[in-house]
């Protein structure tokens, strides 16, 4: 429950302050971690996820609110268009801890269907209760088949790139 990944998808093209830079949450997330074997597991529902809400925007160093119009025409979009949810529910994040590489992980995210590896910096903590991880990194849509969001004829756009945040908290089943 208290595990959160945020996404910021930012507006470009030139009429890009027409649109939102959005704040996306995944919460409900789901899986297991092995911090002996330096590996986890883990998924979420992309139906799930949330856009907009004012302590993610605060998170992720958005200002302001969007009005919930464009909080609910972004979600359609979204889910509908863009990520194709019906197709493809789940995002699947497996995690591991390259031999001798403190401070990163391998991290493959399948999305969309397609599976990419990227080295992402992390901060691991383990204690007997069980493990944080937190860290950052940006993902670009195309990487993952998924054509960016476009209106206007590309005068107004949701940039390729994504910049991702995580804190990923897990219990210790006994």
């Amino acid at each position: 429950r208290a595990s959160i990944i945020t996404v910021v998808a930012r507006s470009g093209g030139p009429f890009a302050r027409m649109g939102h830079d959005h704040a996306i949450a995944a919460r409900n997330i789901s899986g297991f971690a092995e911090p002996g074997k330096g590996r986890a597991d883990f998924s979420f529902r992309v139906d799930e996820m949330t856009v907009g809400q004012p302590e993610v925007r605060t998170l992720a160093g958005l200002p302001g609110t969007v009005p919930a119009d464009a909080i609910a025409g972004t979600r359609a979009n979204m889910l509908g268009r863009v990520l194709e949810a019906d197709r493809f529910p789940l995002v699947q994040l497996r995690a591991e801890q390259p031999g001798g590489a403190a401070g990163t992980m391998r991290l493959a995210v399948t999305l969309h269907g397609v599976t990419r590896s990227i080295d992402v910096p992390a901060v691991l903590d383990v204690t007997p209760a069980g493990l944080a991880a937190a860290g950052r990194f940006r993902l670009r849509q195309t990487d993952f088949g998924i054509k960016p969001m476009s209106v206007l004829g590309g005068a107004l756009v949701v940039q390729d790139e994504m910049e991702l945040s995580f804190r990923i908290h897990a219990s210790r089943v006994r």
